[in-house]
């Protein structure tokens, strides 16, 4: 199918064949670029998702160690809270109260009262007045 173009001359004139040959030759580079594009961007891809998992196991291990460090400080001020209470010489609320008061002053005076008349006749005593 070679068809001319009428007052042309024969070396300017461009065929059928010419361009579908010129046509096809670009279509051929076009898909060898698009094939290239898709191997680098599935490389970039898979670089990324493997920084994406480093990075996810990274923050992994980092919400454990925070947790960790939590539990700890956790620990830490309740051993300060039972410390403070330990040392702290000023009465609670409770231990201030009159019965509490009344309690230990008959408790002290008991105990004193212990050397002079023995463990088991004290025992007797405080489950009289306890009772």
């Amino acid at each position: 199918m070679n068809r001319k173009l009428k007052n042309v001359n024969d070396n300017l004139v461009i065929t059928v064949n010419v361009l579908n040959k010129a046509v096809y030759t670009i279509f051929q580079g076009m898909d060898n670029i698009i094939k290239d594009l898709r191997g680098e961007s599935k490389t970039d891809i898979k670089n990324i998702d493997d920084k994406v998992v480093k990075l996810q196991t990274y923050v992994n291990s980092l919400q454990e160690e925070t947790a960790e460090v939590k539990n700890d400080i956790r620990r830490i001020k309740d051993d300060i809270n039972g410390i403070k209470a330990d040392l702290s010489d000023t009465p609670t609320r409770k231990e201030f109260s009159p019965d509490h008061t009344l309690l230990a002053h008959e408790y002290s005076m008991f105990a004193s009262q212990e050397r002079l008349y023995g463990t088991s006749e004290l025992k007797s005593k405080i489950d009289q007045v306890f009772v």
